[in-house]
């Protein structure tokens, strides 16, 4: 539009024409004025703010002088310092502080001539994405880009800023059911209806519910024992100890030194592994005459013992009522037997 402004003016008057081609003032022709031809230039000179330049749009006999602005919008082709517009697909204008430059994006981004922009396999880097805090990362929630959450893993698993994931554990009992406690000395045998007596294995009554009991001492002294098979859970935490729960006391209180002791083995290659896993020292119970708990460590990693999902124990618990110097009757009582192991959740 400029350009062909500057081409008019530098026009030679044309003698053919009626009326004035260009024409310098400080007020612009009132519309309906005559004399002014068709496309005639005004160019005001008033030395005050607005628009200089302006053109004549309506006739010789009725003039309608219009400002000269810049336009709201231009096309392309028409900019004097893009040159020839090769239109090739995927190109854009790029200004390089002179003029326009028709380019394409290229490396890490190209784009379509359909406006798809596709970013190179690799090249957004770590210091490109928005800042996390340690251990979060991003979440898509519903596929649209300004709703993705930054969270954190919780609950049954978290992760560091290392990425190290870690699985939430839980302590898990398995009870052990009284009638499923054996003969220390014969494994495959249940326990006897009676006490056995000093040396042999505690009794269970019949009836159901019934407790496991030792036999009465009265300044005398009997240590009586049962055992228990236990195969570690597939969902057990490697690297955890395990915690046997008796639940145990005296009906009377004894005399003397009156011990609960268990021993841990692995069962293997067809026995007993010589090594004992019970980390904590027996119980006294000589005073203790109301059902308490009483918590055995098992050690998980003694060398070449290490336990494992699958790994099979034997527990033999001893228990022993002492009142050698005393004149109480009371036996030995456990009323409930149970493994905690720390499994995932």
């Amino acid at each position: 539009m400029l350009a062909r402004l500057r081409r008019l003016i530098g026009f030679k008057t044309d003698t053919t024409v009626t009326g004035l081609l260009q024409v310098a003032g400080t007020t612009v022709p009132s519309d309906g004025t005559y004399g002014y031809a068709v496309g005639c230039i005004y160019h005001k000179i008033d030395g005050g703010a607005g628009t200089a330049l302006h053109v004549n749009e309506g006739t010789l006999a009725s003039s309608t002088f219009v400002a000269i602005e810049p336009p709201s919008s231009i096309i392309l082709s028409d900019l004097s310092d893009v040159g020839a517009v090769a239109y090739t697909a995927g190109k854009i204008l790029v200004a390089d502080g002179n003029s326009y430059e028709e380019v394409a994006l290229s490396n890490d981004v190209t784009i379509s001539s359909a406006g798809s922009v596709t970013i190179a396999v690799g090249a957004v880097e770590d210091s490109m994405i928005e800042g996390l805090a340690a251990g979060q990362i991003i979440l898509g929630v519903d596929g649209t880009a300004a709703n993705n959450l930054k969270a954190v893993l919780s609950n049954h698993v978290t992760m560091d800023a290392t990425g190290a994931v870690t699985f939430a554990t839980v302590t898990k009992e398995f009870v052990i059911a009284l009638t499923d406690l054996r003969q220390n000395a014969a494994m495959k045998d249940a326990l006897p209806d009676s006490p056995a007596g000093a040396g042999g294995a505690m009794g269970l009554g019949d009836a159901a519910g019934s407790p496991v009991l030792g036999t009465s001492t009265n300044n005398t002294t009997a240590e009586e024992h049962v055992a228990f098979d236990f195969v570690v859970p597939p969902d057990y935490v490697t690297g955890n100890d395990l915690l046997v729960r008796i639940s145990a006391y005296l009906s009377a209180a004894a005399n003397a030194t009156s011990n609960l002791n268990i021993i841990a083995k692995i069962v293997k290659d067809g026995a007993l592994d010589a090594t004992n896993l019970t980390l904590t020292a027996p119980f006294d119970l000589k005073t203790i005459v109301a059902a308490a708990n009483f918590d055995f460590e098992i050690n998980n990693d003694a060398a070449g013992d290490e336990l494992a999902p699958g790994t099979v124990l034997n527990f033999h618990i001893t228990f022993e009522r002492d009142d050698q110097g005393g004149s109480t009757a009371g036996v030995a009582r456990i009323e409930k037997v149970s493994v905690r192991v720390p499994c995932y959740r």
